[in-house]
């Protein structure tokens, strides 16, 4: 899955360098108001994010910077932190996982609120999240759960798989990407992906997010942000609603809508990339673009 952050950089973060110590993996992750896109840059310089690593406004070859970014969570922890799924973190299994963490330099939790099928993995009464999305009873009592990560001193990140969402895409086959038949189309797994252009599924995603705030997470981990794999493949016999933006562009455009959107509940809002996308000018296939989206996050996650 896109999720390599939470098992590979993060705990790199414990593993890599002197304990203690922020390893040079985790230095790679993207802080805002840093001013740096993946490492720590001068004081007073200004990145291709528009970013003045001293937090002021800069501008970017002599124009005002089109998004100046500060640090949402200024007194946030290092994070070092594991994944828990929905169904570890509803469960029993959960007890394990905070003792792992109080025995060790672990102090961050990247928890499924909404999971690689598209379900919202605890219960909810919001209107607005049931009327494309299906909730279940992994996490019995959120707010329980937040309580006591609280206690534990845990700062909770919350992961939203966003683009690959079988779930709405069997709920609403219009949002999604259909075959010449008129089903909707899957992958060799079985799953399938809704589609980017349709400002319907930003904002059903962004909603989730907005509740995941209310709740108590400080973070929001935004995993499958891009088309299927392969899709230039596909793109020409598939039946979709688009526009004239590129898929890099429109997958962009997401990012920096759900950073607007998220940014007054004071949280900070984080992007899961396929590696090569970093190593690349741009993606086209699957609509990555390392530098467009590193301009409206908070953190970057490359796999």
């Amino acid at each position: 899955m896109d999720l390599v952050i939470a098992l590979m950089l993060l705990v790199f973060g414990i593993s890599g360098g002197n304990a203690g110590q922020p390893s040079a993996v985790a230095d790679m992750l993207v802080k805002a108001g840093k001013g740096s896109q993946v490492a720590t840059a001068p004081s007073g310089a200004v990145t291709d994010a528009g970013v003045s690593s001293n937090g002021k406004n800069g501008k970017t070859n002599g124009k005002p910077a089109e998004y100046v970014k500060t640090d949402p969570q200024p007194d946030a922890p290092k994070v070092k932190g594991i994944y828990v799924t929905a169904h570890s973190a509803g469960g029993s299994r959960m007890e394990t996982l905070l003792k792992l963490v109080k025995d060790t330099e672990l102090n961050s939790m990247v928890i499924d609120i909404k999971d690689d099928n598209g379900y919202i993995t605890y219960p909810t009464d919001n209107p607005e999240l049931l009327k494309l999305g299906t909730a279940q009873k992994y996490i019995g009592d959120a707010s329980k759960l937040m309580n006591r990560l609280k206690a534990d001193n845990v700062y909770p990140i919350a992961r939203i798989v966003v683009f690959k969402d079988t779930v709405l895409a069997k709920k609403k086959p219009e949002l999604s990407f259909r075959k010449g038949d008129g089903t909707v189309w899957t992958n060799g797994k079985g799953e399938s992906f809704v589609n980017p252009y349709r400002k319907e599924v930003w904002d059903y995603n962004i909603a989730i997010a907005k509740e995941a705030a209310k709740l108590g997470f400080k973070e929001i981990q935004f995993d499958y942000v891009r088309f299927p794999e392969g899709f230039e493949k596909k793109a020409d016999f598939l039946k979709y609603d688009k526009t004239k933006e590129s898929r890099v562009d429109v997958v962009a455009s997401f990012v920096k809508y759900a950073k607007q959107q998220l940014e007054p509940l004071g949280i900070r809002v984080s992007v899961d990339i396929f590696g090569y996308a970093a190593s690349v000018p741009a993606a086209e296939g699957i609509g990555q673009d390392f530098v467009k989206i590193s301009k409206y996050v908070d953190v970057i996650s490359p796999m």
